[in-house]
């Protein structure tokens, strides 16, 4: 078994068994307050349909930074709306794959190809902190790789302007809390960073959108960082593709996948 193995073997029995017991910008900006209409309508251009991609396929390149170190892998991808996920951990040299997971948003399962380990837990939206270091739930990676701003439930918005008029921040809350805050180019209207709060205030993780593409008909990351919970990870697209025709079955694995 090659180390690669080793490392991809571990985070998978990590994970199931996490999952089987539990189902600004840096520096001050002065900013100026801003009509919340105006927020409302930033938030449906973010979340609104025709932003939305059936699915979107990817091949990259993986770097995961945790306080012992970096790790670096190739990595292959399909998403679509609903937290379906389907993660193909290469082996060296971009090859044949080392480690398979998959969810459709009820389940997840997935397979250590080297070792022929095939796991399956019933879960729903299952946070992948043990899988991508960062806490982060599967619907909210599947919309950020296919260029969504995942938005909470929130009860009140507040927009803001920064000083030299190129960003938004859009300011979620609920029960009189900010639970997420959007930064956004205020020329484009496209996301630039999205971060998430808990109910202390304290940050969950954040994600950077960096080099943005115009993939068919939708505008995609090249480049999707996250980091919260002590980790930072980078995923850069070699290729992304749209709309590819994906099967239901695709992202339920079986002991036979």
């Amino acid at each position: 078994m090659t180390g690669r193995e080793r490392i991809a073997g571990a985070l998978l029995v990590a994970v199931f068994g996490l999952l089987a017991a539990c189902a600004g910008p840096a520096g001050t900006v002065t900013m100026e307050p801003a009509a919340d209409r105006q927020a409302e309508d930033l938030i449906r251009s973010l979340t609104g349909p025709r932003s939305q991609p059936a699915s979107v396929k990817g091949i990259g390149a993986l770097r995961l930074r945790t306080p012992s170190g970096l790790r670096a892998a190739r990595l292959a991808w399909i998403v679509a709306p609903g937290g379906r996920i389907r993660l193909e951990v290469l082996g060296p040299g971009g090859g044949s794959s080392v480690m398979s997971l998959a969810t459709d948003g009820s389940r997840v399962t997935g397979m250590i190809h080297g070792q022929g380990r095939f796991f399956d837990h019933a879960t729903a939206d299952p946070d992948l902190e043990r899988i991508v270091g960062v806490p982060i739930r599967a619907s909210h990676l599947a919309a950020l790789l296919m260029g969504r701003v995942p938005v909470i439930d929130y009860q009140s918005t507040a927009l803001e302007t920064a000083a030299d008029g190129g960003i938004l921040k859009i300011a979620l809350s609920r029960w009189w809390r900010v639970r997420q805050t959007i930064f956004m180019d205020a020329g484009t209207r496209e996301p630039l960073r999205v971060a998430f709060f808990d109910t202390g205030g304290t940050l969950i993780y954040e994600a950077a959108f960096d080099n943005m593409q115009t993939v068919g008909r939708y505008r995609i990351p090249r480049v999707l960082s996250l980091s919260g919970g002590g980790t930072s990870l980078q995923l850069t697209a070699s290729r992304l593709w749209t709309d590819v025709a994906i099967s239901p079955e695709l992202f339920v694995m079986t002991p036979a996948s």
